[in-house]
């Protein structure tokens, strides 16, 4: 007579007739059949590291920020700013260095104290790169820990922007406003200056003088790259 043997399940053992086998629950334990088969290991995906680029900066020139001394010629130089030399020096490498990360530069060759532009409680910078392309900064803007450089091109006046204030200055600058006139149709020039940040617009016009007769002019107006402008006028025969 044939007994079928029970079979008991207690916790994780699978109990068979009296014998026991232990049975792993854990899904981690099971093998891939074809891995087991083939006895290969699963290939795994690994994410490619992304590279980051280096940020961008020209080289600088060993001469661009060589200190002032009067021995080397500058004695104005010392002589002017000799209280804040050390601070100027500072600001110049400063500036030569934040016109460096502008990718328009290619390599800083001059990293100077303008003798046109601010003064000795208000210092002012230009930086010359290889290329032509040149940078200002005041001191304020080189205190500034998010300072960024824009060249001079940058900064230059618009064509249309340069008319409208030069006919603004005609305006200003006549003894009778009201009688002055304007064509530009009939002919205007204007120019710019990449390297400095200047720009210029002649204008012809005419307006009448206060014994009531029109005359005839031409108007030269420039501005430079901070915003300023000047105009000069001339009275023509044609």
């Amino acid at each position: 007579m044939n007994f079928k043997q029970p079979l008991l399940l207690v916790g994780s053992l699978v109990v068979i007739g009296g014998a026991s086998a232990l049975v792993a629950c854990d899904s981690n334990s099971v093998k891939d059949p074809i891995q087991k088969k083939s006895g290969l290991k699963a290939a795994t995906t690994k994410t490619p590291a992304v590279k980051k680029e280096a940020p961008y900066q020209a080289p600088i020139s060993e001469y661009a920020t060589k200190p002032y001394t009067a021995a080397g010629g500058y004695e104005k130089t010392v002589a002017k700013y000799g209280p804040r030399l050390g601070e100027l020096q500072a600001y110049r490498e400063k500036a030569a260095d934040v016109a460096s990360r502008d990718r328009s530069c290619d390599s800083v060759i001059a990293a100077e104290i303008s003798s046109m532009r601010g003064g000795l409680n208000d210092m002012h910078f230009w930086v010359d790169c290889e290329n032509g392309t040149r940078f200002r900064f005041s001191e304020s803007e080189l205190n500034q820990a998010n300072v960024v450089a824009v060249s001079e091109a940058d900064k230059v006046i618009s064509e249309d922007l340069a008319v409208d204030r030069c006919e603004e200055m005609i305006a200003n600058s006549v003894t009778h406003p009201s009688t002055v006139g304007i064509n530009r149709f009939a002919g205007y020039n204007y120019g710019k200056f990449d390297q400095t940040g200047a720009a210029s617009v002649n204008l012809l016009f005419s307006a009448k003088n206060s014994f009531g007769t029109e005359l005839k002019f031409n108007a030269r107006c420039t501005f430079q790259s901070d915003g300023s402008g000047e105009i000069t006028i001339k009275e023509r025969t044609s």
